[in-house]
């Protein structure tokens, strides 16, 4: 008996298991069902399917589709590699505008989104850059020599490509043009954001049905209750440490360690990283937010640039082991432990820092473009 693997017309990126006898299935190895799955692993995934998936097959036609896509990586016999770079390149996502982590942020600091949204750009393309060059090196004959390598595609193919594109990056273009253009607010881009996609959804990659409209909204509205709902309790437990005085607390404690920017700077980082492992961003931005950015002003640091450097931490921290949420979930799905990948997760948390650092040392990386825009 086979898997068919399907994809939901709510999200291509989603990958789920129909546990339907398939004939005619193509046997696929753990290491590719690793890297699908790993793929989509923030999407919710029961525990039947991914069991499906390891010992699945795959409807040949969907195989090749997904090749063609190239959502598969070809490292079949490393799921070590597969989890640890999953994880690491999953928090590009909230970093690289239009980032959610960053408007609910801007929104509890009251710190500028679009400036926000400007001030991640470059760092988030150095950190992109970073993985990939790790990537290049932990992928050569000398680190991984059974690897399955495949020919450059060509300028034809790659022009193809992005000329197809050319739609689907016009939303962020929208989003954070019209965001630091003031022509709409962070909410109303939303709003434009979902009318464009389904504009282009529908009619330029008809990727989906109008019957299957229903269902996009049902998941839709699944995730957007998922994380009203971090932000509400988060919300109440910060409204609880605010009527304790905690925060005062934390400031005046703070400021009688020290009063070297730098010195509050670096204890930050560690603190959100500490966080990090234990704790959903979204929660540890709703709760500590306000009150590390009211220590940054205090400290003489810009709110979007403090912004910045704190978003980052705090995604480092998902894939920091023992508890990095990240890591352990693209552990989970790739079939090993989070102890087994400390070697290539290490480096790959070695190059975000490398960049964390260049941002301290060189506040104008991040700072350029806000100051050249805004």
């Amino acid at each position: 008996m086979g898997w068919t693997l399907r994809t939901r017309p709510a999200d291509v990126a989603m990958i789920r298991v129909a546990a339907e006898p398939d004939p005619k299935a193509t046997p696929v190895s753990q290491g590719d069902m690793a890297v699908l799955v790993a793929i989509a692993w923030h999407q919710p995934i029961t525990r039947a399917e991914i069991a499906a998936f390891f010992g699945g097959r795959l409807n040949r036609e969907v195989l090749e589709r997904l090749r063609a896509r190239e959502l598969i990586a070809f490292c079949p016999r490393n799921p070590r590699f597969v989890a640890s770079l999953q994880a690491s390149a999953g928090l590009l996502a909230p970093i690289i505008p239009p980032s959610i982590l960053m408007i609910l942020y801007g929104s509890i600091v009251n710190v500028s989104i679009g400036g926000l949204f400007l001030a991640a750009v470059v760092p988030g393309l150095l950190i992109a850059l970073g993985l990939m060059v790790m990537v290049f090196i932990l992928t050569s004959p000398r680190f991984q020599p059974d690897i399955e390598r495949e020919r450059f595609a060509g300028m034809q193919r790659i022009r193809e490509a992005g000329i197809r594109a050319i739609p689907a990056l016009g939303m962020p273009v929208i989003i954070i043009g019209g965001i630091v253009g003031g022509v709409f607010t962070a909410t109303e881009a939303g709003a434009v954001a979902v009318v464009y996609s389904f504009v282009i959804g529908k009619f330029f990659y008809r990727s989906f049905k109008f019957s299957e409209v229903p269902e996009i909204l049902l998941s839709a509205g699944s995730l957007t209750v998922m994380v009203m709902s971090i932000i509400v309790f988060a919300a109440a437990f910060g409204w609880l440490l605010a009527m304790l005085g905690v925060p005062a607390l934390i400031i005046d404690f703070m400021t009688n360690l020290t009063e070297n920017p730098y010195v509050f700077l670096m204890l930050t980082i560690a603190f959100v990283l500490v966080l990090g492992t234990v704790m959903e961003v979204l929660a540890i931005a709703t709760i500590f937010g306000p009150l590390l950015n009211t220590l940054a002003i205090y400290y003489g640091f810009d709110p979007v640039y403090f912004g910045v450097i704190v978003a980052i931490s705090m995604q480092i921290g998902g894939i920091t082991p023992p508890v990095g949420i990240l890591l352990n979930i693209t552990c989970g799905i790739a079939g090993t432990r989070p102890g087994q990948c400390l070697g290539y997760i290490g480096l790959f948390i070695l190059v975000i820092l490398l960049v964390l650092a260049l941002i301290i040392v060189f506040p104008d990386i991040a700072m350029f473009l806000p100051q050249t825009f805004l």
